[in-house]
């Protein structure tokens, strides 16, 4: 009886550990507690070597349904990723791509999120 039981509470566990709750893009705000989004990709960047350290690097510029349009320019925010493997980062394909991203972190370069 008492292996069911953990066995029960070590399932309770593990969904409450894949309950994500995504934030808006729109409601970013620097220093939060690690996020998790989806956006839809805009642009990227060809995963590459960083000049300036030995990992590899890539950015997404990611759009969602709370970014604000004016002039037929959605707003967006760029998500960079590092890894010590060229494997370890997303290859976009095309524009329109889903990405979900889970414990991101929001901070700001050049004055853009």
């Amino acid at each position: 009886m008492k292996a069911i039981v953990n066995s029960a509470q070590q399932a309770e566990v593990k969904a409450k550990k894949r309950e994500y709750n995504y934030t808006e893009m729109n409601k970013l705000k620097v220093g939060s507690e690690p996020i998790n989004i989806y956006g839809v990709v805009l642009d990227a960047t060809f995963p590459h070597k960083s000049f300036k350290s030995n990992k590899y690097i890539c950015s997404l510029k990611l759009g969602d349904p709370s970014c604000k349009v004016a002039d037929g320019i959605i707003e967006f925010i760029t998500v960079v990723f590092f890894a010590a493997k060229f494997e370890d980062l997303p290859v976009s394909q095309r524009v329109g791509e889903i990405i979900r991203i889970h414990r991101a972190t929001v901070g700001t370069y050049k004055d853009r999120l």
